[in-house]
C-alpha cells in the first residue's frame, strides 16, 4: 500500500468507549487532588502514567486501524494531533503570560518565558530536567511545570507513527518491534534510577515503555477484540482497579519513581482497558455519565489546574489556604468545561476548515516568539506594574564568567571544571583565606569578602562545588550536577595543596543531601549508600585532607531552612493574597526538627576534630523561640535556604567577629 494512498481521508478513530473516558477521569482527578491536597492522595501523581497508557492505546489504535484499511496518512495524523493539542494549550499559555505580567517579578517572568517557549516546542520535560540545580526555584512556583508530561507524549507522537508503519509493513513485527523497544525503555528506566533519577523521570527514553504498553495492547485487541469470557473480563477489571488503588495509597513523593513502581499504574490501566466496556466495574463506574463527562474535559482540566494552583502559591508566598486551593480546583473545572465546549469541540469537528491547522500553527509560532522575547528581555523588568514595588530580594545566583575565568587563571586552574571560583583581590593576588563550599558558600561570599576587606584588609578566594572528597552526589548525564560534584572534589584537593592558603572556611548545605534523591555514594566504596554514613565519611575525608596539609579550618554549620518563600516578608509583588509577614520567622521547634539529623551528625563528627573551629549560624539567627528570616527591615534569605545580600553581610559580620577575630 503506497503512503500517498487517499492522503486526504480522515484517520479512522477507534470505536468510542465511555469507560476509557471514565479512566481518564480517574487519572486527571488523581493528579488534581495530589497537586491541591498532596496529603489526601500521596500517590496521585501516578495519574500521569495512566494517561500515558491510554494515549499509547488510542493513538496506536488509530494508526493500526488506518493502516489496515489502507487510509493512513502522516499528514492527516499530525493534523489531527494539532487540532487536538494546540487549542487548549494556546489558551493556557496565553493566560499564564498575561497573569505573569501582573504578578511575577522579572526573574520569574523570564523563566516563564523560557517555559512558554519549551511548551510550544513540546520540550518542557527536557528543559525542566536541565534546570536541576542549587538555584532552581521551587516546583510550586513554576506555572508550566506540568507540561513535562505533554512533552513526553508529543515526542512519542512524533516518532511512533514511523515505527508503527514500519512494523506493520514487516507484518510479524507489529507486536515484536514495539515489544523490543518497550523492553529497552523499561531497562533504561530501571537502571536510570541508579544513575539519574531526575532524567529517568523526565526523559522520553525512560518513559516510552508506558505508552508502548498501550500500543501493544492496541495491536493485540485489533486481532482479538475479546481476551476471554465474561469472568476473565470482570477479573481483569477488578485486578486493574486493585492495582490502581494500591498505587495511589502506597506510592508517595519519597518513592523512587518511576522505576519498577511504575509497573503498578501501567498494569492497572492495561487490565482495565483490556477488560472491555462490558466488564461490570467498567460499565457501572467508568461508563457512568459523570465519569465519562469528566474524562471528556480531562485534557483542559489537566492544563488549567496547575497554573491556577501555582499562581495562588506565588501571590501568597506560601502554601495557599485550603479554601484558596479548593477555589482554584473548582475554577479549573469551569475553565476546562468552557475550553472544551467553546474551543476544543468546534475545532475538532470533522468538518472543520482545512486552514484551521495552518492558523493553529501560526498562533503557536507567535506564542513561541512571545516566550523567546520574555526570556531574552530578562522578564521585562521595566514593566509599569512593578514600578511602585520595592526591589526584589537578591538571590545571588548570577554567575560572572569573566570573574570566574580570571580566578581560575590566577591559580592555573583554567583547565579544571571547577563550578565556583571568585577572587576579591582586584589585582589577582593570592589570598591567605579561602571560602570552600557549594552554593551556600557562593551566597556567603559577598558579605564575607567585604567584611574581611574592611576589618582585616584581607582578600578572599571562594572556590568549590560539593566539597565531599570521594563522594559522588550527582545524577549521571546532568551536566550541572556533575560539574558541581567533580569540581568540588578538585577544589578541595587544590585548596589543600595551595601553599598561599592558610585558613579555610568550609561551607556546605548538607541537610538537602540527607533528604534528597538520586545518587549519593562513596567513589572509593560504592557499596556504601546510606546517606548519613556517606556524608559523615565524605566530610571527614575533606577535613582530614585539609588538616594533613596544615590548614586552619573554620566549619560553618548551615543556617536554618525556611518553610516559606522569603518574598512574603517584604512587599515585593503588585498583587498578593496575604499581607507581608512582619515577623518573618519559623519556630525554633520547626528548625530543630528539620535539621536534627544533620546537626546530630555534624556535631558528633566535629568532636573528633578539636582543632577545627565551629561557627553555628543558628546561634546568630535564632533565639529560644524562633529563627529569624529578617533583621530589622532587611530580609536575610534569597530563597528558603540561600542567604540574600543582607543575610550574607549580617552573618559574615558575626562570623568574623566571633571566630576570626
Amino acid at each position: 500500500m503506497p503512503l500517498t494512498e487517499r492522503r486526504t481521508a480522515p484517520l479512522a478513530p477507534p470505536p468510542y468507549r465511555a469507560d476509557i473516558d471514565g479512566l481518564r477521569a480517574v487519572a486527571v482527578l488523581a493528579v488534581v487532588v495530589f497537586h491541591a491536597f498532596p496529603s489526601a492522595l500521596p500517590g496521585g501523581y501516578i495519574g500521569v502514567d495512566i494517561f500515558f497508557v491510554i494515549s499509547g492505546y488510542l493513538i496506536s489504535s488509530i494508526i493500526y486501524r488506518s493502516l489496515e484499511e489502507g487510509r493512513f496518512s502522516f499528514a492527516a495524523f499530525y493534523a489531527r494531533r494539532i487540532r487536538r493539542i494546540f487549542p487548549a494549550l494556546l489558551c493556557v499559555l496565553l493566560a499564564c503570560v498575561v497573569a505573569g505580567w501582573y504578578v511575577l517579578l522579572a526573574d520569574e517572568y523570564k523563566q516563564l518565558g523560557k517555559h512558554t517557549l519549551a511548551g510550544t516546542a513540546f520540550a518542557s520535560n527536557i528543559v525542566l530536567w536541565r534546570e536541576a540545580g542549587y538555584f532552581d526555584n521551587a516546583a510550586e512556583t513554576k506555572p508550566l511545570l506540568h507540561l513535562w508530561s505533554l512533552g513526553i507524549e508529543e515526542q512519542f507522537y512524533i516518532a511512533w507513527p514511523f515505527l508503527a508503519w514500519a512494523a506493520c509493513k514487516l507484518g510479524w513485527a507489529r507486536l515484536m518491534l514495539p515489544l523490543l523497544v518497550a523492553l529497552a525503555s523499561f531497562w533504561l528506566n530501571i537502571h536510570g534510577m541508579e544513575r539519574d533519577a531526575s532524567g529517568t523521570f523526565y526523559l522520553p527514553m525512560t518513559r516510552a515503555w508506558e505508552l508502548l504498553a498501550g500500543s501493544l495492547l492496541a495491536g493485540v485487541l485489533l486481532r482479538r477484540p475479546r481476551l476471554g469470557g465474561p469472568f476473565t473480563s470482570h477479573a481483569m477489571a477488578v485486578t486493574g482497579f486493585a492495582l490502581l488503588a494500591w498505587g495511589l495509597a502506597a506510592i508517595d513523593k519519597n518513592t523512587a519513581y518511576p522505576g519498577p513502581w511504575a509497573l503498578i499504574p501501567v498494569l492497572g490501566a492495561l487490565l482495565i482497558i483490556a477488560a472491555g466496556p462490558s466488564a461490570w466495574l467498567n460499565r457501572l463506574l467508568l461508563s457512568h455519565r459523570l465519569a465519562a463527562g469528566v474524562g471528556l474535559i480531562s485534557y483542559p482540566l489537566y492544563l488549567w489546574h496547575w497554573p491556577l494552583l501555582s499562581f495562588a502559591r506565588i501571590v501568597q508566598s506560601t502554601t495557599p489556604s485550603t479554601t484558596t486551593r479548593l477555589a482554584a480546583v473548582l475554577l479549573s473545572i469551569v475553565l476546562a468545561w468552557l475550553t472544551y465546549r467553546w474551543i476544543e469541540r468546534p475545532i475538532r469537528t470533522p468538518g472543520a476548515q482545512p486552514r484551521t491547522v495552518a492558523v493553529l500553527g501560526v498562533l503557536m509560532t507567535l506564542m513561541a516568539a512571545i516566550g523567546l522575547g520574555l526570556y531574552f528581555q530578562d522578564g521585562l523588568a521595566q514593566r509599569q506594574t512593578l514600578a511602585h514595588v520595592t526591589p526584589p530580594i537578591e538571590r545571588l545566583t548570577d554567575d560572572d564568567p569573566q570573574a570566574h575565568a580570571a580566578c581560575l587563571a590566577t591559580y592555573g586552574l583554567s583547565h579544571e571544571k571547577i563550578r565556583y571560583c571568585r577572587l576579591s583581590s582586584p589585582m589577582g593576588d593570592k589570598p591567605r583565606i579561602a571560602l570552600l563550599g557549594d552554593s551556600h558558600a557562593a551566597a556567603l561570599y559577598p558579605g564575607l569578602s567585604a567584611q574581611l576587606a574592611q576589618t582585616r584588609r584581607e582578600s578572599l578566594l571562594m572556590i568549590g562545588g560539593r566539597v565531599f572528597v570521594n563522594v559522588a552526589a550527582y545524577p549521571e548525564g546532568n551536566q550541572f550536577e556533575m560539574e558541581v560534584s567533580r569540581g568540588g572534589i578538585k577544589a578541595v584537593q587544590f585548596v589543600a595543596q595551595e601553599p598561599s592558603i592558610q585558613t579555610v572556611f568550609v561551607v556546605t548545605q548538607s541537610t538537602g543531601y540527607l533528604a534528597g534523591n538520586g545518587n549519593f555514594y562513596l567513589l572509593n566504596n560504592p557499596a556504601i549508600t546510606d546517606r548519613h554514613k556517606v556524608l559523615d565519611l565524605g566530610l571527614r575525608a575533606t577535613l582530614d585532607l585539609l588538616l594533613r596539609n596544615g590548614k586552619k579550618i573554620v566549619f560553618v554549620v548551615e543556617p536554618p531552612t525556611l518553610d516559606f518563600d522569603p518574598a512574603r516578608c517584604q512587599e515585593v509583588r503588585p498583587y498578593r493574597l496575604t499581607r507581608p509577614d512582619a515577623q518573618c520567622t519559623i519556630t525554633r521547634q520547626a528548625f530543630e526538627a528539620s535539621h536534627a539529623a544533620y546537626r546530630q551528625l555534624v556535631f558528633a563528627m566535629l568532636k573528633d576534630y578539636p582543632q577545627v573551629k565551629i561557627f553555628d549560624s543558628a546561634q546568630h539567627m535564632c533565639d529560644d523561640q524562633v529563627c529569624h528570616g529578617k533583621q530589622g527591615q532587611q530580609v536575610l534569605y534569597g530563597d528558603t535556604h540561600h542567604l540574600s545580600a543582607a543575610g550574607s553581610a549580617y552573618l559574615a559580620k558575626e562570623l568574623v567577629k566571633t571566630v576570626v577575630d
